[in-house]
């Protein structure tokens, strides 16, 4: 029931509105894609929300991908705050992963689930908006679809490091690995944050958003 569905939605979009007085209602992780670009359309547009957008830099943007983040600010008049990526622990941890995971992007991975959750924590924001959820949808062992994004974490996206194995030859301490720890789904509600998945709420179709985000502006790759 979609329309059930919205008004849930909305009623957590109130509880939130305006708790920061001027200051932003809710965070949204964004990537600069064309979700991205629906989900800030949908919560700023629709929901009539002020969002902070959160993102993890790129190791090498296109052209076309540096102008759709850009567009995301610009066009919904949104401030975004980036993760910058640490060179020198990306090399080790490139070659690290992809040895141990064959997953050379775990670094980058891990940061895209840490980096939002903790950095609205960090600007005592409760509301984190995400687009789909991986798990439900791509599949996984957690087959069945929720509104809440606590558990996003255990998806097995990003396969948990060994930490003794990986500090033993100094070539990485606990402070380097620190950026890419995920909170657990027990700290998340320890903090009263409401992390969720949009796709819960309205109808999700990854057409249908490039449709609406290339009204606002994005550009595909040619």
């Amino acid at each position: 029931n979609w329309n059930e569905r919205k008004n849930q939605l909305k009623k957590l979009c109130d509880k939130h509105r305006n708790v920061n007085r001027d200051q932003y209602d809710c965070a949204i992780a964004v990537s600069g894609g064309k979700d991205s670009h629906f989900q800030v359309y949908y919560m700023k547009e629709v929901m009539k929300m002020n969002p902070v957008l959160l993102t993890v830099e790129n190791i090498d943007y296109t052209e076309t991908g540096e102008k759709n983040i850009k567009n995301l600010q610009e066009t919904f008049d949104c401030d975004l705050i980036e993760c910058k990526l640490n060179q020198d622990i990306l090399k080790k941890l490139t070659t690290k992963t992809f040895e141990m995971f064959g997953a050379p992007t775990w670094y980058i991975d891990s940061l895209i689930y840490s980096f939002p959750v903790k950095k609205t924590m960090e600007l005592d924001l409760k509301l984190l908006v995400y687009g789909e959820d991986v798990n439900y949808t791509y599949g996984g062992k957690y087959d069945k679809e929720k509104s809440s994004a606590k558990l996003q974490s255990l998806n097995d996206v990003v396969k948990p490091i060994i930490w003794q194995k990986w500090l033993k030859d100094s070539e990485l301490t606990k402070k380097d690995l620190q950026s890419t720890i995920m909170l657990t789904p027990e700290q998340i509600e320890e903090n009263k944050m409401e992390p969720i998945y949009l796709s819960y709420f309205v109808p999700w179709d990854t057409h249908h958003n490039f449709e609406v985000a290339k009204r606002w502006g994005f550009k595909q790759l040619i």
